[in-house]
């Protein structure tokens, strides 16, 4: 009895949480490197607007000094010079939520930039807040990202660097997050409110090798040939146990990550016990009420893909 009441509650959230939700396909923060000196930049940029000291940003720590460029649609590019170590690149520049026409005119303004990093983002906005948090504990059950044994979870921090039960919530796996959030800027700090909260993003964070791999060793390549699929879609899945007498069903209690179940870490304890020679294939299946989620997230980034290549 309890179990059927369990199994009905969780069904009853989990397609409250599916319904309504709006997909978004994104490239957040676009990282390059180059061997661009301070006069180079200025010669191909135009004019830069130099910060002092006052801006704290954690790449101060390599280079002396950084600079502000608008760019096309009113853009920002950050840019990093004057290293403090010799075997760094000689510039970094970051860009965030770039048209493919920003990127062109920085591909004809600086040839031989090289994408260090690129965060591919997947928007699900929702309703309400009451909503996201919902579709986040979804997600926190069924989510997996194969490979991936070392897990993180974090809440936002206040002004006072302190972090509280009323902020966002982060799950870490690997180059792989979600994270509940609101608009691009932090009204309460390095964070935000639970009221401001308008949809759940997975981010996955493409390194320079696995740009590589997808044969995306230039900014040249990342304007032609960018693949969205190829680099994102094999990054995370929607899974449920099947038939294992060692693992829990859907309808069991997983383990818990900072009181919310899930997956992941249900495998990751499974791990530790020594359950590791599992037939993959036969004890870990898709979640079948995540189908059609799945199917208008994989269109979404098609779409994604078919408009970049035009």
């Amino acid at each position: 009895m309890i179990l059927r009441i369990r199994k009905y509650n969780w069904e009853h959230k989990k397609s409250s949480a599916l319904e309504k939700i709006k997909i978004e396909v994104k490239l957040h923060r676009l990282i390059f490197s180059g061997d661009y000196h301070y006069k180079q930049l200025v010669e191909n940029l135009g004019n830069m607007k130099i910060e002092g000291d006052k801006d704290k940003n954690y790449r101060k720590r390599n280079y002396k000094e950084m600079a502000y460029k608008t760019w096309c649609n009113g853009k920002k590019l950050r840019i990093f010079y004057h290293r403090r170590v010799p075997f760094l690149p000689k510039c970094i520049i970051e860009i965030s939520y770039p048209s493919k026409e920003c990127l062109i005119r920085l591909n004809e303004s600086l040839p031989d930039l090289n994408p260090s990093s690129i965060e591919l983002t997947l928007d699900l906005r929702c309703s309400s807040p009451t909503a996201v948090r919902r579709l986040f504990n979804a997600l926190l059950k069924y989510f997996y990202v194969p490979r991936v044994w070392k897990l993180k979870f974090h809440r936002g921090h206040s002004p006072q660097k302190k972090q509280t039960r009323d902020l966002n919530r982060t799950f870490y796996m690997g180059n792989l997050k979600i994270y509940e959030r609101g608009k691009d800027k932090y009204p309460w700090g390095e964070g935000w409110h639970r009221s401001e909260l308008d949809r759940v993003r997975v981010e996955f964070k493409a390194n320079r090798q696995v740009l590589q791999n997808n044969g995306i060793k230039s900014l040249d390549d990342l304007v032609r040939n960018f693949n969205f699929e190829n680099i994102f879609l094999p990054r995370f899945h929607f899974k449920v146990f099947r038939r294992s007498a060692l693992l829990p069903k859907e309808n069991d209690i997983y383990a818990k990550l900072h009181g919310r179940e899930s997956f992941q870490k249900q495998l990751v304890e499974a791990r530790k016990q020594g359950i590791s020679n599992l037939n993959r294939k036969q004890c870990i299946v898709d979640a079948p009420g995540f189908t059609k989620l799945k199917n208008r997230i994989v269109r979404k980034i098609k779409e994604f893909d078919r408009k970049w290549k035009k």
